[in-house]
């Protein structure tokens, strides 16, 4: 049985390096999966070639099926009536996801017509303010008028998840999303997205190098190395049944206690062909 989301051997390269090496895996209707890996693993570029957003030069192979039929990575015209409207992507960065010269409103705006062509200026408002509500933003219609710098880090990444949002997908892809925020910012974005995707009852990829979030808010997880899937079971057999990378990674995360302690390092468990350059 297909799943809401079927990657089939999927395979990226750049030039002579192979960034992912086909990988499989499946995420059905409603589930909540974690990829995790160190930074270079190839967790960012999977999500990417997942929704054909990653550069012209870059070599993909294998296919993606959503709800049982194949994206169309070649035809722009196709992949715009799922990106947004079907798939929402939020990206890796708050701070440079937005252009200074518009407002928040125009964004939302034009991302909600880009879904919906032919609604109008009133709808497209309108379905700017419910989703801004819906991440918690305050005062939600006057600020339709802020620009992004009038924005803290935590709240342009709640209105990242709104514009994610506003075509009503039926899966959320969030990389990173708590990049380059506090601790206490990372936690209130991270119940904000798990609330919506619940309420929702959407799938949700959680695109992360914290084994910590996706034990909170993820069903099951799926850990990278090298462009390989080398793992993927539910959350609850990680330790069960762990990899020696995915052991590395636990061990490798601060815990209480640990005051004035090294943190383990992972050891260079290169695959075979791989060499430092």
């Amino acid at each position: 049985m297909s799943g809401l989301l079927d990657i089939k051997n999927l395979r990226v390269g750049f030039g002579a390096v192979t960034a992912i090496k086909g990988v499989s895996l499946s995420l059905h209707r409603g589930a909540r999966m974690g990829i995790v890996g160190e930074s270079g693993s190839g967790k960012s570029t999977l999500g990417l070639a997942t929704l054909g957003l990653l550069p012209d030069f870059a070599r993909c192979s294998g296919e993606v099926l959503f709800d049982g039929t194949a994206l169309p990575w070649d035809d722009d015209v196709a992949m715009a009536a799922v990106r947004g409207n079907r798939i929402g992507f939020v990206h890796q960065d708050p701070m440079s996801a937005f252009s200074p010269v518009h407002t928040i409103g125009t964004h939302l705006t034009r991302a909600y017509t880009s879904a919906h062509p032919g609604a109008s200026k009133s709808d497209a408002i309108k379905a700017a303010v419910d989703r801004l509500d819906e991440v918690e933003i305050t005062d939600a219609k006057s600020r339709l008028g802020h620009y992004p710098h009038e924005y803290s880090g935590g709240m342009r990444q709640r209105v990242m998840i709104a514009a994610a949002l506003i075509g009503n997908p039926e899966l959320l892809i969030a990389d990173e999303p708590t990049t380059a925020l506090d601790v206490t910012t990372q936690a209130a974005v991270l119940r904000v997205m798990n609330d919506v995707v619940e309420s929702r009852g959407m799938g949700l990829i959680l695109i992360t190098h914290d084994l910590g979030v996706v034990a909170e808010i993820c069903s099951d997880v799926a850990v990278m190395y090298h462009g390989e899937l080398i793992q993927h079971v539910s959350v609850g057999q990680i330790h069960e049944q762990a990899h020696s990378y995915t052991e590395a990674l636990l061990k490798a995360r601060p815990r209480p206690g640990m005051r004035g302690q090294r943190l383990p390092t992972i050891a260079e468990l290169l695959p075979e062909g791989w060499s430092d350059v």
